[in-house]
């Protein structure tokens, strides 16, 4: 009998394919209804549903045919997005993936779309535990991955001026259906912990207004926008490697970038926990904190209705709270004992942050106390460094008819932003002197030339 030879570097393990008279044997409508039918366990009436996704009655798969890979947590060797293997999981008499009946076909094309949004990098970020995933109806190209999860400030400026461009938007955009989903992992299994389902135009909008929120105006005169998982780890511990953001603050976030609507009040808590846990501001902290105040209503402690024009970026010497003040003027005198003090190992910030942004009344009479000293060396060392001083703590003082005794949430809020924005606003200012006199010395170099020239 004769015997085909293998080739030696032949797989017994891998797929192979072939044709018939040039016709490949899957792509036969009669074969494809075939197998469908046999992918079901019996083929019988009891096995024949309505799919949720295509309507039809027919044949449900006992099992999806492909396996969600990419979602952080979950097993290398893919999930299930539905199933339900034992009796805690069924209902009606339901068994395997008959809870939620899909036809083989439609399972086909829902795992393959899912594991390739998976893949691409625009249509898909990871974060933490979780996997966000978006998509629109029609072939539009969106790209929005990259720019939630990096958030580059060119890449930002750009989408925030892209409806002022001049370039002609097709219409149908604003009425493009765009979906997003958040995913994690549990077990074997696939876990949608949230939907949205909007306009492609209404979630444009939404990220833009997204990234207004956070916006702030660095110590060198930037603009700032933070990545999403800067904004994550700003309510956790970040000295700790094991500490991990809590899955409802990224799913949270994602829903204000894309959905709209208010940021949370509890990520404010988080927010100003941490920072009194670290006694100082980080910028991302800053930036949540900013969120949330300004989404909040007025009626619940926040500073504007959800569509109110961002004006928290940089520092707002008129604002009228007076939680907001205090915390300028407790950076300014951590700027006075730093300048008077040459490499202080511990600031009035270290020791006494959490107190000073949860009960003035009963620490800034101490620490006003303890500047007078410095103020006086500089007085003495650096008259004109002294009038600075002297003048910002003038101009502070005069906005804090008295020091509360206790702030609530939303003022600690405040303190957080008041004391990020004076130390930028000093940032930026100490850099102006710097080059202004550089500028002069310059011009003086200048003159002394064209003297000697002539």
């Amino acid at each position: 009998m004769a015997q085909f030879v293998l080739a030696e570097d032949f797989d017994p393990s891998a797929n192979i394919a072939f044709d018939v008279d040039g016709v490949n044997p899957t792509h036969i409508a009669s074969v494809q209804t075939f197998w469908a039918r046999e992918a079901s366990t019996s083929g019988t009436a009891g096995n024949t549903m309505p799919c949720l996704v295509c309507g039809r009655i027919g044949p449900i798969a006992d099992m999806l045919p492909v396996l969600i890979k990419g979602i952080p947590g979950g097993q290398p060797t893919g999930m299930a997005l539905a199933s339900a293997n034992a009796p805690a999981f069924e209902s009606y008499g339901l068994h395997s993936t008959h809870t939620s009946p899909i036809c083989e076909e439609c399972g086909l094309l829902a795992c393959n779309a899912l594991n390739r949004l998976l893949r691409q990098e625009d249509t898909h970020l990871v974060s933490g535990e979780l996997a966000y995933v978006f998509w629109t109806r029609e072939p539009v190209r969106i790209g929005w991955g990259t720019l939630i999860s990096q958030a580059m400030p060119d890449d930002v400026r750009a989408f925030l001026r892209a409806p002022w461009s001049g370039k002609v938007y097709a219409a149908a955009l604003d009425t493009t259906p765009f979906y997003a989903a958040t995913l994690s992992a549990a077990n074997a299994r696939v876990v949608v912990r949230d939907w949205i389902e909007t306009t492609l135009g209404e979630a444009e909008r939404n990220l833009r207004r997204y990234f207004q929120l956070q916006r702030l105006i660095d110590g060198l005169g930037n603009e700032r926008y933070c990545a999403l998982w800067q904004l994550l780890r700003a309510t956790v511990n970040t000295k700790s490697q094991k500490e991990k953001p809590a899955p409802q603050v990224g799913q949270a976030l994602l829903r204000v970038a894309l959905h709209g609507g208010p940021a949370p009040e509890w990520l404010l808590y988080q927010a100003v926990r941490r920072a009194r846990a670290e006694q100082g501001v980080a910028p991302a902290q800053a930036a949540l904190i900013k969120m949330v105040l300004l989404t909040q209503p007025i009626a619940t402690g926040g500073l504007a209705d959800v569509n109110e024009t961002d004006n928290l970026a940089a520092l707002d010497r008129t604002r009228p709270e007076a939680a907001y003040h205090c915390g300028r003027l407790l950076a300014e005198l951590e700027a006075i004992q730093q300048a008077a003090i040459f490499g202080v190992s511990a600031t009035v910030v270290d020791r006494y942050y959490g107190t000073a942004s949860s009960a003035p009344a009963s620490v800034f009479g101490r620490l006003l106390r303890g500047a007078q000293p410095h103020l006086a060396k500089l007085h003495r060392d650096n008259r004109g460094l002294w009038s600075i001083f002297d003048e910002r703590l003038r101009e502070i003082a005069d906005r804090i008819p008295a020091f509360p005794s206790t702030l609530l949430l939303q003022d600690q809020g405040l303190f957080a932003l008041g004391y990020y924005h004076q130390r930028a606003a000093d940032s930026r200012e100490k850099i102006a002197r710097k080059q202004a006199r550089e500028a002069k010395g310059a011009a003086g170099l200048d003159e002394t030339s064209d003297a000697d020239d002539s």
